[in-house]
């Protein structure tokens, strides 16, 4: 399949050799005439030359761009609803190395689209039977401008006082982020907060954790990816923000304000146990879905839930935008850590969550599948296993969840050793 758990993605240079963006930008410019697709990027080497190439796709198709130039997924969002677009496409890889690039593909309301439009738009790409015109561009860059004021507007606080810590991670927020905070009056020290392609992911940003821990100053700190559609959290105290535990202070806050209904939040299958207990107790419902913050969206439009998220940091709070989004997240726990909220009343379990080099038939292998089952007795009624091929990188992605941090080392131990017999 060409489309993954998060839109198309691989190698930048795969994608360009074999003009893949060409391809999708027409296909989509077949499956909807005329199509008119709002488009961005964000810092990697390679978003404007895929960015051009997609371009290319869909005015040859006859299709309307509208071309927003580097910003973060959920400006790009919020741009394709507010410029009337049948489509809006990402030009990034998200959390990924710099190496890697890709497309998402958003709807006209902003919402991911769905996998039988992914299926339908891979299927004319696989026929080549494209629709041929003459299409046109026009600037939309004034978005992002747009987005920041709507970010700042949603917030609706004074967060003068507060010494604020924002790692960019030479991404798409580099510039955004700062902006947003300083306009809601919090003291900004920015970290890797320039452009740099080359540099994404590789040593901070929300999936490197440690770097923000280690360099933040001041009241809190927060953590966006490539393209901040996701972000995590650090207190003064170093205590780590995830995305379970902002699901769970946004929740209560809606519960406050009378504003959680259905009373349902959703997660994912690496959410954690304590977070599902932490939201029972207040009578909320955690719904589980399988990996993927589209996976996400879709049982919140199904259930009409209203708050929804990864353990990773990607953030939905739908009544307000359509997507994860890093730096709304951010600043509405900002704004309820000036309130008073105290972080530290949520305790999630242990857990240790480990990455493999290994392809996903793995998880087919008779040997590999009678050897994890055997492990899984051992924690049953303890905790749990979680073994799961990513979508968007060749890893198999092992999570080890428990009441007790003892049992979750012994058992992650035995993991190890799995994974590296079966050359993980």
């Amino acid at each position: 399949m060409l489309f993954g758990t998060d839109g198309i993605r691989g190698i930048s240079t795969e994608l360009l050799n074999d003009n893949i963006a060409y391809k999708a930008g027409r296909a989509a410019a077949t499956v909807t005439k005329g199509a008119r697709v709002a488009v961005a990027f964000d810092t990697r080497l390679s978003g404007r030359a895929l960015t051009a190439q997609f371009i290319e796709g869909v005015t040859d198709g006859g299709g309307r761009v509208t071309e927003c130039g580097l910003m973060p997924t959920p400006a790009l969002a919020y741009a394709a609803y507010k410029s009337g677009a049948d489509y809006g496409v990402m030009v990034s890889a998200s959390h990924n190395p710099p190496e890697y690039n890709g497309l998402k593909f958003f709807g006209g309301d902003g919402n991911k689209i769905s996998v039988a439009e992914e299926q339908e738009i891979e299927e004319v790409i696989k026929k080549g039977e494209f629709a041929s015109g003459i299409g046109r561009s026009r600037d939309g860059t004034h978005y992002l401008g747009d987005y920041v004021r709507r970010v700042v507007d949603i917030a609706d606080c004074d967060l003068s006082g507060l010494n604020i810590t924002l790692d960019c991670c030479f991404g798409a927020t580099a510039v955004t982020a700062p902006k947003v905070f300083a306009k809601l009056g919090a003291d900004v020290t920015g970290l890797c907060n320039a452009y740099d392609g080359g540099l994404v992911n590789v040593y901070s940003g929300a999936t490197n954790i440690d770097y923000l821990k280690t360099n933040m100053t001041g009241d809190l700190g927060f953590s966006f990816d490539g393209d901040g559609d996701r972000v995590l959290g650090v207190t003064a105290e170093k205590r780590v923000l995830d995305g379970d535990c902002m699901l769970y202070f946004l929740a209560l806050d809606l519960i406050k304000r009378d504003m959680l209904s259905p009373k349902t939040v959703v997660g994912t299958k690496m959410t954690n146990m304590a977070l599902s207990e932490a939201l029972g107790n207040r009578g909320v419902t955690l719904i589980r879905t399988d990996v993927g913050d589209k996976y996400v969206l879709e049982e919140m439009k199904n259930t009409g839930a209203q708050l929804g998220g990864e353990q990773a940091g990607h953030i939905i709070v739908k009544n307000e935008i359509s997507t994860g989004d890093g730096i709304l997240a951010a600043a509405l726990m900002a704004k309820l850590f000036k309130n008073g909220a105290d972080f530290s009343d949520y305790k999630p379990y242990p857990q240790s969550l480990k990455n493999y080099r290994a392809n996903k038939k793995l998880l087919k292998n008779r040997e590999f599948i009678e050897k994890l089952t055997s492990v899984e007795k051992k924690i049953e009624g303890l905790g749990r296993i979680l073994v799961r091929a990513s979508g968007t990188e060749p890893l198999i992605r092992v999570l080890v969840e428990g009441k007790n941090i003892d049992v979750v080392s012994v058992i992650s131990g035995e993991l190890d050793n799995l994974m590296l017999n079966f050359g993980g």
